[in-house]
């Protein structure tokens, strides 16, 4: 992971078109101390980084969304609903619950 996390962060967040804001709120409802909306908007400004153990976690749940981006495709998931994400990451991890569609060919019992 080349570049640092807050730096990788920032890129992968705008990319996904997720807002701070829900990105703080995820952390905070996951347990993450020390990742308020204000430290990562700091962070990403170019002020003080962000610390080593919040980095580190913060790059991790960012590894666990990224995740359950790539299990819905083709489908879009929105990252703008923290509660949301939450629940689904949860619902992986504690329940194996799988958001992969999985298409079937389509028999219209003409053959």
């Amino acid at each position: 992971m080349p570049g640092t996390v807050d730096n990788n962060l920032n890129t992968v967040l705008q990319v996904h078109d997720m807002p701070v804001e829900t990105f703080a709120a995820l952390a905070l409802a996951m347990g993450i101390p020390r990742a308020s909306k204000a430290k990562i908007y700091e962070s990403f400004r170019g002020g003080k980084a962000l610390d080593a153990e919040t980095a580190e976690r913060l790059w991790k749940l960012w590894s666990r969304v990224e995740d359950l981006v790539h299990r819905a495709e083709p489908f879009p998931v929105s990252l703008r609903n923290a509660t949301l994400i939450k629940n689904l990451l949860d619902a992986i991890s504690r329940d194996g619950a799988d958001p992969r569609v999985e298409f079937l060919p389509f028999n219209d019992g003409s053959k």
